[in-house]
């Protein structure tokens, strides 16, 4: 009976033993595990060192696939020193003015409508209802762009497949050809055909040949009265004779795109609203002119 009881204590005493051995075999591992523990939480933090010098917006989204955890690094915004302006250093009533023509002579936005008796181009604007006399308004047009051509030298001519031979009174072609160095820089190129007659080379690139010959005479008209005006009228007879027999007349015709057209063109015009004659180019009619002729108000 003693020996039984010696045997089992001996037994405890050995599976104690075991315990032990095992619990310190068990220890390493632990501080193995301690290590890599600690070796993942340096590498996020490099993570998330390297990330704040990103270029900002929306930080990468990092998955640890060791230990199943989803990172969301901090997003940083860097400190950057706003940028100071450099402006030059000069004084308001210094700095050039833009170029603005007077609100007088500034047209509205029109918008064609139609056309009337073949001569008033029909338009609405904001500010009522416009009849436009589409003679003067292409009148204005030409005299300003042959004013141009003018004053650069010469107006643009246009030479002739085949000249023109245009009759006119023998007194009138013995003054055009007696002043055709004269009008060479005005477009015209002419030479003696005949008596009565002159032979046309070349004309104003503008001037249609429908209206040559009594443009032609127009023009002895001014060369007659040459002598007793000034150059500087004597020119400005010649730009307006020439910008009148250059535009469209009163009861032609006109498609929608013409008028538009020649609308785009005035509103380029330094002085729009007359036409070199010094007649209107327009006339409105306001909403309450309109409301007081249909009688709705007072």
């Amino acid at each position: 009976m003693g020996c039984l009881l010696e045997e089992a204590e001996e037994a405890e005493e050995a599976e104690e033993a075991g315990h032990g051995a095992r619990n310190l075999l068990a220890a390493p591992g632990r501080a193995e595990g301690e290590e890599e523990a600690a070796g993942k939480a340096a590498e996020r933090a490099d993570r998330e060192a390297s990330s704040e010098g990103g270029q900002g917006g929306r930080e990468p989204q990092t998955y640890d696939a060791d230990d199943g955890q989803l990172f969301l690094p901090v997003a940083s915004v860097p400190s950057v020193a706003p940028a100071s302006a450099s402006l030059p250093d000069v004084p308001i009533e210094a700095l050039p003015l833009p170029t603005q023509r007077p609100a007088a002579s500034r047209l509205p936005p029109l918008r064609v409508v139609g056309q009337v008796g073949l001569t008033y181009i029909v338009a609405e604007s904001p500010d009522g209802m416009y009849l436009i006399d589409q003679h003067a308004v292409h009148e204005r047009i030409s005299y300003e762009r042959l004013m141009r051509q003018r004053g650069a030298g010469t107006i643009d001519a246009q030479e002739l497949l085949m000249p023109a031979v245009v009759e006119v009174p023998p007194a009138a072609a013995e003054t055009l050809l007696g002043s055709a160095e004269t009008l060479e820089p005005w477009g015209f190129v002419l030479e003696p055909w005949g008596e009565g007659l002159v032979r046309v080379r070349a004309v104003p690139s503008l001037l249609s040949l429908e209206h040559l010959q009594a443009s032609l005479l127009e023009v002895v008209d001014h060369l007659g009265g040459q002598g007793g005006s000034t150059p500087d009228n004597w020119r400005e007879a010649m730009l307006i004779t020439l910008a009148c027999h250059t535009s469209v007349r009163a009861g032609q015709p006109l498609s929608l795109e013409e008028m538009r057209d020649l609308l785009r063109q005035l509103e380029q015009c330094k002085n729009p609203r007359t036409c070199p004659h010094g007649r209107p180019t327009m006339v409105l009619l306001t909403p309450g002119q309109l409301e007081r002729q249909f009688g709705r108000s007072m």
